[in-house]
């Protein structure tokens, strides 16, 4: 069995350069313009021989044409083509054979200059790549691509493209190129007797082997139906499998900032806690500078004073006090020697006293007197004595 494989579409309508890759059934969406009928068309044209009608799956009244989906017909208010002047165009269609393991590209070349030309090539065991159809950045004309190092097939005539096609596709009657036509408008079928008699039943008149053929061929349809049902159910469930997956990532993706916000919150609450926590650490820092500084600047000051003391009364001082010392001393001394006197003069008048016996009366009040004056004296000299002392001590105190 063959299988569509690849696409190559180069200066088709909105495709300028495209590779399209098939696998096996595929489906092909889009919104309106999107170029659905513009790929359809573009196969139809290489499997009819050059003899589609265009763009029947969206109108019956379809106005395109080769030119315009060659040129990339548009009609704006600034360009009505996309392309202009000279144009080469390249449609390919890459074909698998299964059983002989075995390529073949078939397709068509348009040209377009004075006027339109076309032709179509076959190439064998060969894939689809850009060197067969480009070089150096420019596509390649007609002329170009028949002299590619690969062998190729060049068809002109209607009736060997046709049989190029039928070859390659392994078909047998012309009929194919009729139900193509009709099939890829794809209309929904309105009744199933006119389907059968038109795409199954063969041209010939009906015979028993014919019928019975016919009847298999409905078993085999209503058996790929029912096959294509169950593809269908199960396709449904993985759309919403699919789906619910999306719900679910959606939710955990909602979860997910959620968690991250909630981070966020704690993280600027713990910030402000600790900025908080900064800034009164700060204060406290400032007030301890603070006083550190007046401690200093305390400090110095009465490094400053004791210096300047030192260095102006140091020596003075040391003077003062032993001149004080040494006043003492004197006093002292003098203290000393007037109780001496005294004592001696004190033992000399009572020795007097005794000898004088009855006169001491007299004496007596003599003696007294000289004894008041003395006495004065001495509380005088004591008195002295006791400021020279408070002085010392002033003197030790300041030092």
């Amino acid at each position: 069995m063959k299988k569509l494989v690849k696409i190559k579409l180069i200066n088709w309508h909105t495709f300028n350069n495209s590779t399209i890759e098939i696998f096996n059934n595929t489906l092909i969406s889009g919104e309106n313009g999107a170029g659905k009928t513009t790929l359809l068309d573009a196969i139809q044209f290489v499997l009819t021989a050059g003899k589609p009608k265009f763009n029947k799956a969206a109108s019956e009244n379809s106005k395109r044409t080769l030119e315009s989906y060659v040129r990339g017909k548009v009609s704006t208010v600034d360009k009505e083509f996309l392309r202009d002047g000279d144009v080469t165009s390249y449609i390919c269609l890459e074909f698998y054979d299964e059983v002989s393991k075995r390529t073949d590209l078939i397709g068509t070349i348009i040209e377009i200059t004075n006027n339109i030309n076309k032709v179509f090539f076959k190439i064998t065991n060969e894939v689809i790549n850009d060197d067969l159809f480009i070089i150096n950045d420019e596509i390649k004309t007609i002329r170009e691509f028949k002299n590619n190092e690969c062998e190729v097939e060049v068809f002109q005539t209607k009736n060997d493209i046709e049989a190029m096609i039928k070859s390659v596709l392994g078909l047998s009657k012309d009929k194919y190129f009729e139900l193509l036509t009709r099939a890829l408008a794809f209309k929904p079928l309105k009744d199933v007797n006119e389907f059968v008699n038109t795409f199954l039943l063969p041209e010939d008149n009906i015979n028993l082997e014919n019928l019975l053929e016919t009847f298999k061929k409905v078993n085999e349809l209503q058996e790929r139906i029912k096959i294509e049902e169950e593809k269908m159910i199960s396709l449904e469930d993985i759309e919403n499998t699919y789906q619910r997956y999306l719900d679910l990532q959606d939710e955990y993706s909602m979860y997910n900032w959620l968690e991250i916000k909630l981070n966020i919150d704690k993280k600027e609450k713990e910030i402000n806690k600790l900025e908080k926590e900064n800034n009164e650490y700060k204060l406290n820092l400032n007030v301890i500078s603070n006083q550190i500084h007046s401690l200093n600047e305390e400090k110095y000051s009465l490094e400053d004073k004791l210096n300047l003391y030192n260095s102006s009364t140091k020596d003075k001082n040391v003077d003062i006090y032993k001149v004080l010392v040494e006043e003492n001393i004197k006093i002292e001394n003098e203290l000393n020697n007037l109780k001496e006197s005294y004592e001696k003069y004190k033992s000399m008048l009572n020795y007097e006293k005794k000898l004088m016996g009855k006169d001491f009366l007299n004496l007596e009040f003599i003696n007294n007197s000289l004894y008041e004056t003395l006495k004065n004296y001495q509380i005088q000299i004591e008195r002295d004595k006791h400021k020279i002392k408070e002085k010392i001590n002033d003197v030790s105190k300041e030092k």
